[in-house]
């Protein structure tokens, strides 16, 4: 798996990683590749050395949108975020070949 860079968000509690604007973009890609459905995200600010919640994040409903639009929702949310200087984490579901 290609390496990529990221901020830890461990000291809120979280098992989670915030990704830049550009490494986001790459990190969903790299769920596509693992056949993960994205089922959201957030977005965060860095203050203070920390990273905190702005509360914008966006979501899919595996009811209503496949796969691929899980990606197309991710990649345009993150795409068209208007500020640079955030970090982006997601939530993820691995999903299974039948």
């Amino acid at each position: 798996m290609m390496r990529v860079d990221r901020k830890s968000l461990n000291y809120i509690n979280k098992k989670q990683i915030g990704f830049d604007k550009q490494k986001a973009l790459v990190f969903v890609d790299i769920l596509k590749k693992h056949n993960a459905y994205i089922l959201g995200g957030d977005v965060l600010e860095l203050k203070n050395e920390e990273l905190r919640y702005t509360y914008d994040n966006w979501h899919c409903n595996p009811g209503e949108d496949d796969i691929n639009k899980s990606y197309i929702k991710a990649k345009d949310y993150i795409s068209k975020y208007p500020l640079e200087d955030r970090f982006f984490s997601f939530v993820w579901d691995d999903v299974k070949n039948s």
